[in-house]
């Protein structure tokens, strides 16, 4: 009885936050998910660190294949929230400016 009223609970609530469009991962997951539509093989991408610049604005190390199909090296990604939507901003070979 326990256990057919947890499994209920469980129907409930992963119905309701999939209805109302609420995902998990966050900042993070949403940030890195608009760097990949930007990448020309968003499938080799390989992340590093996510550094929060403030509220808005963050930076992610990452590293993905190039036209050639060779990895092109660690590059930052700065991406910015703008109205609760990520949207890239650039992609620089300039680690510093996310350096903490």
């Amino acid at each position: 009885m326990k256990y057919l009223f947890n499994a209920r609970l469980v129907l409930i609530l992963s119905s309701f936050l999939l209805i109302t469009g609420w995902s998990f991962g966050g900042d993070e997951a949403q940030a890195k998910k608009v760097v990949l539509a930007n990448l020309k093989d968003s499938d080799s991408a390989k992340f590093g660190e996510f550094t929060r610049l403030d509220e808005n604005n963050v930076c992610i190390v990452v590293n993905a294949k190039n036209s050639l199909g060779g990895y092109a090296g660690n590059k930052i990604a700065f991406v910015r929230k703008v109205d609760d939507n990520w949207e890239l901003i650039g992609i620089s070979s300039d680690l510093d400016p996310c350096a903490k």
